[in-house]
């Protein structure tokens, strides 16, 4: 049975953002979600009123997987690059959503 935490409820049906960990953030938010590759799909207003009528109600941005950026760096191919974080995908649509949780790794916007 799903349980909710603070800001949340066992029907939510969030769309998760960023990440790379493989689709494990979606197995563990233990709730039917959608994960999307790119925050620009809730631009367009067709897109975002499906997704809302569907009853996706939050948005979840991750960071890389700790992980997977330590991996990248130990490539000689890419060593030195920064772990990419869920800041650099944020866009000027979502800055005014109201926030439920944020950290440095994780922000949750509740879809207006």
């Amino acid at each position: 049975m799903a349980t909710a935490g603070p800001g949340r409820t066992a029907s939510d049906k969030p769309l998760v953002a960023g990440g790379g960990w493989g689709g494990e953030e979606l197995f563990l938010a233990n709730r039917q979600s959608l994960s999307i590759r790119d925050i620009a799909l809730l631009a367009d207003p067709a897109n975002y009123h499906r997704l809302k009528t569907l009853g996706y109600t939050k948005l979840v941005m991750v960071s890389e997987s700790p992980l997977q950026a330590a991996t990248r760096a130990l490539n000689p191919g890419e060593g030195g690059s920064p772990r990419e974080t869920y800041r650099k995908s944020l866009m000027t649509i979502v800055q005014d959503w109201p926030p439920v949780y944020q950290d440095e790794d994780i922000l949750i916007k509740e879809l207006p």
